[in-house]
Order: structure tokens, then C-alpha cells, then sequence
């Protein structure tokens, strides 16, 4: 392992739908308080203007982390959004923070051939405390080729305005979700993409079984899995191409009344074998959504 290590916590997770209203309203019926709609803009190469994008979010905040419902909002505007969107519907990106954009595009240069120099990145916040004056969210993110990662498109982000971001009024969900736990990925080969997220994460991995290896982060999870192990993991369910990002995982304040939201809003789910439930992708835009009762 190098030594130079990144103060690495999974930041968000993100799914990417065509219409973000679809979006919104599937992550309300499972109990989510979303944030208002945001308007992306950013520098399409780095250093590039900063200009208005085609595309729009409203994400689930947590105390640490959020996840991310994407969706195009101007088909006539730029979008990173649309390469991803050729691929399939569901989730794409993991993003990681670490440290400044410079210090993260150093460090991962070491790792890597093939690291962007950072891009910024900002988006419209509006909230009940923001209607008159709404405010620019500002990011330095730093990304990865998706020559070096085609299972996902990996971000190293920097913060520039958290308090927009972190606010209380968004934090408070009807389903009880209390975090962004874990997220997974299908590939073929789980050994050769574990080393490689060994040397951009700077850690080793375990492999609680067959096909299945684990990243821990300081915040967070990371599974990578094969097509059978996933099988065995969600049955009846499938990644929406190999590879790719296939799931996300909540903790939740008590699984119980996760379930009587689920219930009461029509939502079908399943058991896992561990304290927690699952939802089929065909009900969440392409995502199994895993809730796990929290420790």
C-alpha cells in the first residue's frame, strides 16, 4: 500500500434517470424527504466556464453523506449525465471525500495514469430557509477515466459550501433512514477489480464469501460482487449490464417501522438473511435498495 493516504469517506451515491420527476416521486413512495430540485451547472473540461448543464438533482441528506436522484431537465444543454444514461438507468456514481482537490489529484495521480484535473462544479440550492435568495452549492471534483473504472464513475469531491448542503430541515425522513451505509458493484472479475480498489483506495480488502469482497472506509462500504454471488444475494434480481453499480444500502432507526411506510405506500419488498430488507430495481429506477437495521 502507499503510504500517502486520503481521509477517505463515501460521500454520495448516485442514480441517474431520464426524468427526474420519475425520480423524485419513487424515492418519496419509499419514504425519503428529498431536497428541492437543484439545476446543475459546472466547467465541461477543467478550467473550462463555468456554464448551465441539462440536468438536475434532488438528493436524500444525511448527518454524513446523502444519495443523489439525477435526471436530465434541458435535452437542448450539456450533461455528463447523457454518456451514463446510453448505458442504463440506475446508479453510476460513487463519490469519495477525501482532502482538497489538489492534494486528491496528486494522490491519485500516483495511483493512476489517467486522473482529470479537478472541475468545478455547482448547482442551485433552495430551501425553506433560501426561498428569496437561493444560493450556488460549489464542488472541486476530481475524476477518474471511465477507461481505468467502466463499473462506475468515480469522483473525489471537495466541499466548498457544506452548510447549503447539511441542513436539518432535509434530515428528518418518514422511513427513518438514518445513513448511507454501503454501496456494491457487479463485475466479472472480483479479484483483479479488488486490486484495483485496493491502489485507489490505499486499502486491503476481506471477502466475507465466495465472489464477495469488501472495502471498509471510515464512513461507509464498498461490496464488489460477481453475477452468482449477487444472485444468491438478491434472487430474481439483476445488474442492469456487468459491469456496473447495482445497489445502495440504508441504516435505518428501526426496520419495523420502515416497513409499515413500505407498506402503507404499496411498496413491495424482500428479507435479506440479516436484519434487513430489499427492494426490486424495477420499483426503484434500476437500483436494489437495501434498508438494514441500524446497531
Amino acid at each position: 500500500m502507499n503510504n500517502e493516504e486520503l481521509p477517505l469517506e463515501l460521500d454520495h451515491v448516485g442514480l441517474i434517470l431520464r426524468d427526474l420527476d420519475v425520480g423524485r416521486a419513487v424515492y418519496e413512495r419509499l419514504g425519503f424527504k428529498l431536497t428541492p430540485r437543484s439545476i446543475h451547472l459546472g466547467s465541461r473540461e477543467p478550467g473550462s466556464p463555468v456554464e448551465q448543464f441539462g440536468s438536475g438533482n434532488h438528493c436524500v441528506m444525511f448527518e454524513k453523506g446523502y444519495f443523489e436522484v439525477m435526471g436530465l431537465t434541458d435535452l437542448e444543454l450539456y450533461s455528463t449525465a447523457r454518456t451514463m444514461l446510453n448505458k442504463y438507468e440506475g446508479l453510476h456514481i460513487i463519490a469519495f471525500e477525501g482532502a482538497d482537490a489538489a492534494t486528491n489529484h496528486r494522490i491519485l495521480s500516483r495511483r493512476f495514469d489517467g486522473v482529470e484535473e479537478p472541475r468545478r462544479l455547482e448547482r442551485v440550492v433552495n430551501s425553506e430557509s433560501h426561498h428569496e435568495n437561493a444560493s450556488r452549492a460549489v464542488f472541486n471534483n476530481v475524476t477518474l477515466e471511465s477507461t481505468l473504472f467502466p463499473e462506475a464513475k468515480i469522483v473525489f469531491i471537495e466541499h466548498l459550501t457544506r452548510e447549503l448542503l447539511w441542513q436539518p430541515e432535509w434530515m428528518e425522513h418518514p422511513n427513518g433512514a438514518l445513513s448511507l451505509e454501503e454501496v456494491a458493484l457487479c463485475v466479472e472479475d472480483v479479484d483483479s477489480v479488488s486490486m484495483k480498489y485496493s491502489r485507489l483506495l490505499n486499502s486491503i480488502p476481506t471477502f466475507p464469501m465466495t465472489g464477495v469482497a469488501q472495502f471498509k472506509l471510515s464512513k461507509g462500504k464498498i461490496y464488489i460482487v460477481n453475477p452468482l454471488a449477487l444472485a444468491k444475494w438478491v434472487p430474481g434480481a439483476s445488474p442492469p449490464a456487468v459491469p456496473s453499480v447495482f445497489g445502495v444500502g440504508f441504516s435505518v432507526r428501526d426496520l419495523d417501522e420502515t416497513k409499515r411506510v413500505l407498506d402503507t405506500n404499496r411498496v413491495v419488498y424482500q428479507s435479506h438473511p440479516y436484519p434487513g430488507i430489499w427492494v426490486h430495481p424495477e420499483i426503484t429506477g434500476g437500483a436494489v435498495v437495501s434498508f438494514m437495521q441500524s446497531e
